[in-house]
């Protein structure tokens, strides 16, 4: 944890530290930076998580880590179903290929190319996966507001 905003101490601070991470197979953890002394435990817990979610043995900032500790947080709501897309909950449950390919096509920025070779799969392959999500389970992510609600769903579900 640094009590600094200041890029450079942190940069420095990293730096001289790596090799030691390295050597002994450890991870670090940095917090946003905080100013005052009552915030410690919130920014000590910023930083355990970016431990936990981040790669090991290296820093990692919680910053880096936000937006998978605010899903992570979400995900523990147990009332969090009924704002989920129904079709995204069916296809999660009856077909996990299929919601994996719609997942990681999302999280690929719909890059056909890409998904395919990390599906290990061909582009026609993907291209009939894809057809089947929007006949079979009616999803769609046309408008901004679709894609939003489906890729959020994709998320939170799993």
């Amino acid at each position: 944890m640094v009590e600094n905003s200041n890029s450079l101490i942190t940069k420095t601070i990293m730096q001289e530290l790596a090799p030691y991470l390295i050597r002994n197979k450890t991870s670090a953890g940095l917090s946003n930076s905080f100013t005052h002394l009552h915030q410690f435990n919130q920014f000590y817990q910023q930083a355990v998580k970016a431990i936990r979610l981040g790669e090991a043995n290296t820093f990692n900032q919680y910053h880096d880590y936000i937006a998978l500790d605010l899903l992570d947080h979400i995900r523990q709501d147990q009332s969090l179903n009924s704002y989920l897309s129904p079709q995204i909950q069916k296809l999660a449950k009856e077909n996990s290929e299929l919601f994996k390919t719609l997942k990681l096509f999302l999280l690929n920025h719909e890059n056909k190319k890409q998904t395919a070779l990390d599906l290990q799969i061909h582009r026609s392959t993907l291209d009939y996966r894809l057809n089947k999500l929007e006949q079979e389970y009616e999803i769609n992510y046309n408008t901004p507001r679709e894609y939003l609600y489906v890729f959020l769903s994709c998320l939170l579900v799993g």
